[in-house]
């Protein structure tokens, strides 16, 4: 189901027939030190990869509603409740932290009953996804992996490249990290990238539709944004926990190096609270057109800038359910690849007390550094 609020005629055609996340890729561990969930908490929040919702339930909030428009990403949401429910951990580490399994025929089997209709259609159709033999696992799959499998394989075939990554993504301390990088960025932005960045449909594919990037008023200055906060990023943070880059670098995580969600001092906690989690196929707007659920904390990672259409009303159409169905002092957080917020009318930001001396300085730990803001505030 494509809501309305998706315009990119491309755009629509992937979510409608793709898996497009297999992984989320926005920093939980700055979201988690702006929420600040409690046992109190009400969240709801897009579902994405499902991945930050799981991080979330590491607070223990009372409740976690996530609703996403492409029944996909439910699917794979409901794909790892399930086995964290009904199996154990070292096949959820095969299955998220591997990408693969010996035995995903079985486990697939042995909880297929427990899917909602649409996501056992899905899943009986992509299991195979799991399968240990296949080319390429997981992570490499949907719309997404798709695209980090085409620059893997890049960086494969240039070997001179191959051996600066493979020496970056070991890198000891973060000198020696910066002075690698330093030498793979006139490598990595070759021909052959700068052409792919500037195709509409490979930014679709990655899950970001033409209207994202309308700011940018041409394709070099768009290039110019991703290399700059790519630089910061991997010039100014430890490669070895940026567990966000080495995915797609390695194919897989590794223990030292991955999601709180994956790692096994967590897992019973996992366990015990997967009951909080509800999860619906909609849009934001519909969900909140419909439900009596009041909340105390809205993330709504950067949907905001998908409505960013001027002929359009639905950012307004969705603040004002935010505000009817938001608790007393309700936090809300979103990010941005603007620097601003004028997108947003200002009548809506009146309403909301956003702590800027916070979010300015926290923005840049951010491991994925692919957007130009953070914004958290309060509703008043």
């Amino acid at each position: 189901m494509v809501s309305s609020t998706i315009n990119d005629s491309f755009f629509k055609i992937i979510v409608n027939n793709n898996l497009v996340y297999n992984t989320s890729w926005e920093d939980s561990a700055i979201d988690r030190e702006l929420l600040k969930l409690s046992k109190n908490s009400k969240l709801l929040t897009i579902t994405s990869a499902g991945c930050n919702v799981l991080n979330y339930l590491l607070d223990e909030p009372l409740s976690i509603h996530t609703v996403d428009i492409n029944p996909r990403q439910t699917a794979l949401l409901e794909l790892k409740l399930n086995i964290i429910k009904y199996i154990n951990y070292d096949e959820f580490w095969n299955f998220f932290g591997l990408g693969y399994s010996n035995n995903y025929i079985e486990i697939y089997q042995s909880i297929r009953h427990e899917f909602s209709q649409p996501s056992q259609n899905f899943w009986d159709k992509k299991i195979d996804y799991f399968n240990p033999n296949n080319k390429y696992n997981f992570y490499f799959r949907g719309s997404a992996g798709r695209f980090a499998r085409l620059i893997k394989n890049h960086i494969y075939r240039n070997k001179k490249l191959n051996l600066l990554v493979n020496d970056f993504i070991n890198s000891s301390n973060l000198q020696t990290q910066s002075e690698i990088y330093k030498k793979i960025e006139p490598k990595l932005w070759d021909h052959l990238t700068i052409f792919l960045l500037k195709r509409k449909f490979i930014k679709n594919m990655i899950g970001v539709p033409n209207i994202q990037f309308k700011k940018y008023s041409g394709p070099n200055q768009l290039i110019d944004f991703i290399k700059s906060n790519l630089n910061h990023t991997f010039r100014s943070m430890p490669i070895q926990s940026n567990y966000f880059w080495t995915l797609y670098l390695k194919g897989k995580y590794s223990k030292n190096s991955c999601p709180p969600y994956l790692k096994e001092i967590n897992f019973q906690k996992l366990k015990n609270n997967t009951n909080k989690i509800t999860f619906s196929t909609e849009s934001i707007t519909q969900h909140l057109n419909t439900t009596n659920n009041k909340y105390s904390h809205f993330n709504l990672l950067d949907h905001l800038d998908w409505l960013a259409n001027k002929k359009s009303n639905q950012i307004e159409e969705e603040f004002n359910l935010i505000f009817e169905k938001a608790e007393q002092n309700a936090k809300i957080l979103f990010r941005s690849i603007s620097e601003n917020r004028l997108f947003i009318p200002k009548p809506i930001l009146d309403k909301i007390i956003f702590h800027d001396n916070i979010t300015s300085k926290i923005h840049l730990t951010d491991r994925v550094g692919t957007y130009a803001s953070t914004n958290f505030g309060v509703i008043n």
